[in-house]
């Protein structure tokens, strides 16, 4: 289901409902993973993964966590680190935005926080010369003990990084 839809920039931005799992079948594996990990709760923590069951997507994965009002990477995979030409481990969500779609990306964020949602971005890649680029990210809200949205679990996929759908190995 489709909650918002901004429609002023190239990048689709998207929240999609929790409860049920949206169907994106080039992201499968991985939602069925994380539904795995929810146990009866709407959300998984990130210490309910263990690294290795990422398995083939390593590459496609990044992690962030909540600050205050931004996310900071803590994990850039490199098909994130080729999409973006850039390494962006430890440095805040706002600060990788070109500044004209900062507004919209930020109020996309605080609503998957608020909702909690699901994120689906797709379009070209927002930094400067990498345009060119087309790419489709989901953005997965992952809990504190409280319940609260703590880290996102971000996935991409892009043309050229090779078979889109990895084996997740449990």
């Amino acid at each position: 289901m489709n909650i918002h839809a901004p429609t002023t920039s190239p990048l689709t931005l998207l929240q999609l409902t929790l409860d049920p799992l949206p169907n994106l079948p080039v992201f499968q594996p991985l939602l069925d993973l994380y539904d795995s990990k929810r146990r009866g709760r709407l959300m998984p923590c990130w210490k309910d993964f263990k690294f290795s069951e990422f398995v083939g997507w390593h590459a496609r994965i990044a992690l962030s966590r909540r600050e205050d009002d931004d996310c900071r990477f803590r994990i850039f995979g490199s098909a994130f680190v080729e999409l973006f030409d850039n390494d962006l481990t430890g440095e805040l969500l706002a600060a990788s935005m070109v500044p004209e779609q900062k507004p919209e990306i930020m109020s996309h964020f605080k609503h998957c926080i608020d909702g909690p949602y699901m994120g689906l971005v797709t379009g070209r890649v927002p930094a400067e010369g990498r345009g060119f680029l087309g790419f489709e990210v989901i953005d997965l809200p992952l809990m504190d003990k409280d319940g609260e949205v703590s880290h996102f679990l971000h996935v991409c996929v892009a043309p050229g990084l090779g078979n889109l759908t990895p084996t997740i190995f449990g």
